[in-house]
């Protein structure tokens, strides 16, 4: 029996991302519902999708549903959270976005409780050339990591849940960031485990790259001189991302890879290899989040640290964990 879903909210981030992905993951789940602020109907490339107001959701609605996805603004996640748990929520599991919730928001922490499980759909720690870079990794293929780049690669929490994935899910110890008149910034990390990382901005899809240097090799998405380099290179027909490549050879998928390339579809609205790269990995969120333990997931705690590390690093100049402990 397929896993039904309630989705709410009906943005950019539904539309170009939550619903795509849940398209090609319909061997096993089910979209329930779709709710809103309004009722409506969107056209979408899958067909057209009929959008309920959310002040209409009743009981009934969440009986058979297993994973409610939020896609709201943040400043919008109480309310949601507020007609949610208006009803008996424990057996759902909840995935909201990053950055969860603002900081002026944060008594709606209590609603977490009410639920089976809350995850969080950040796609930095799902894209498929990370994930393929940190199993390299795990495999012992460049030894123990010792630092991680990103060349507008990646850009503020988002960045910095990337990051943490390649280096080993460890905690930002220290962040320095540095402004120049340009419109750049470099934000420099170290985390506990004694990895050092280095994230370049502004961020720009189309010619970002990304590295990781080990003790005895590196990996990544660009040419570099050296031995035992790793070299990652991507698949696109038609903007649209099809697969991996190491050092020229197809990497090979997994059963959600085939569940993927046999219903993406091009959004002539937002189709790059980056946006259906972001479908890929949710696909590995949705799945992940019905598991007791996964590398694919990523807690609430977890995200609000990152968005707060970064807004520290760019107010201040600088994070430290030993100023802010927690």
């Amino acid at each position: 029996m397929r896993k039904r879903v309630l989705v709410i909210g009906s943005g950019r981030r539904a539309t170009r991302a939550i619903l795509p992905a849940l398209r090609c993951l319909s061997d096993d789940y089910e979209l329930a519902a779709v709710y809103s602020r309004s009722a409506k109907t969107l056209s979408l490339p899958q067909g057209e999708v009929e959008v309920r107001a959310i002040a209409s959701l009743e009981r009934a609605a969440l009986v058979d549903v297993e994973l409610v996805m939020v896609a709201v603004t943040t400043n919008a996640v109480p309310a949601v959270l507020d007609v949610l748990c208006r009803h008996d929520t424990r057996h759902l599991i909840l995935m909201l976005d990053t950055p969860v919730l603002r900081i002026r928001d944060l008594r709606a922490w209590r609603f977490f409780t009410r639920f089976r499980r809350v995850v969080v759909s950040e796609d930095t720690i799902a894209l498929p050339p990370f994930v393929l870079a940190r199993r390299l990794v795990d495999e012992g293929r460049i030894g123990g990591i010792k630092h991680v780049y990103f060349f507008h690669n990646g850009f503020r929490y988002h960045g910095v849940a990337g990051l943490r994935m390649l280096a080993g899910r460890s905690p930002v110890r220290r962040m320095v960031c540095r402004k120049y008149a340009d419109g750049r910034a470099v934000k420099e990390a170290w985390f506990e485990n004694g990895v050092h990382a280095l994230m370049v901005e502004p961020v720009d899809y189309a010619k970002g790259k990304f590295l990781v240097e080990g003790e005895s090799g590196f990996v990544g998405d660009y040419d570099r001189a050296g031995e035992n380099g790793l070299r990652i290179g991507y698949l696109v027909a038609d903007r649209v991302y099809r697969g991996l490549t190491l050092n020229g050879q197809p990497v090979a998928g997994d059963p959600l890879d085939a569940s993927y390339g046999a219903r993406i579809h091009a959004d002539p609205h937002d189709t790059t290899p980056m946006s259906t790269m972001k479908v890929r990995g949710l696909m590995d969120l949705v799945v992940a989040a019905d598991r007791n333990a996964s590398p694919f997931h990523y807690r609430p705690v977890d995200g609000m640290l990152d968005r707060f590390v970064v807004r520290a690093a760019d107010a201040l100049g600088v994070y430290d964990r030993r100023i802010f402990p927690w």
